[in-house]
């Protein structure tokens, strides 16, 4: 998809949101509660929408993820509450901001 994305000349996410989603993905977050949500998000919106927006105004410099407590409770699965050692092995740097 990035490579799609790149050849549209439209902006990607950078290569350590990249590997945070991978290392989060590879926990379960995403398909049990977790949505990536702000300036990752929004990169997505320009391909939909078929318009051009310059890459300085779609980043911020962090990834924003969601979480919806209500799928874990459906699906009666859960996984480890606190992300931040998964997070810890793509940059051991993280540190957990309320």
């Amino acid at each position: 998809m990035v490579r799609a994305q790149r050849a549209a000349r439209l902006s990607v996410p950078d290569a350590m949101s990249g590997k945070i989603m991978a290392a989060m993905a590879g926990a379960g977050g995403f398909r049990l509660r977790a949505a990536v949500v702000g300036s990752v998000a929004f990169q997505t919106y320009p391909a939909m929408l078929g318009v051009h927006v310059p890459s300085t105004l779609s980043r911020t410099g962090d990834l924003d993820i969601g979480q919806f407590q209500s799928i874990t409770i459906a699906v009666e699965e859960e996984i480890d509450p606190d992300l931040e050692p998964v997070l810890k092995t793509v940059e051991k740097r993280f540190e957990a901001i309320p």
